[in-house]
């Protein structure tokens, strides 16, 4: 959503954009949250029941494809993939950004 100008009633580009909850999403909080609790590293499924512990423990739900995939989303957000793990489906290895080893 763009500002107008009154004055010219055009578009302005130098306008803020009001993103009040940019970086602030209710998955990224948990997955940063998780991440900062188990060392700065964490695997994709491990970020997944941090984000939906309620889902899956409180109301009993199966962990679905779009969950993994916002997820995956929120890590790219605020994480880096740093490898993959040799368990079996081989899930991705994050780490915070800005976090050395």
């Amino acid at each position: 959503m763009m500002l107008r100008n009154k004055i010219h009633g055009f578009v302005s580009i130098l306008a803020p954009l009001h993103l009040p909850a940019l970086n602030r999403g209710r998955v990224q909080t948990l997955v940063q949250r998780g991440l900062l609790t188990l060392g700065g590293t964490m695997t994709t499924s491990q970020a997944v029941e941090w984000a939906y512990c309620r889902k899956r423990l409180l109301q009993g739900r199966r962990i679905e494809r779009h969950d993994y995939r916002a997820a995956r989303r929120a890590l790219d957000h605020i994480a880096e993939r740093i490898g993959r793990a040799k368990t079996i489906g081989r899930p991705w290895i994050w780490r915070l950004k800005g976090v050395s080893n």
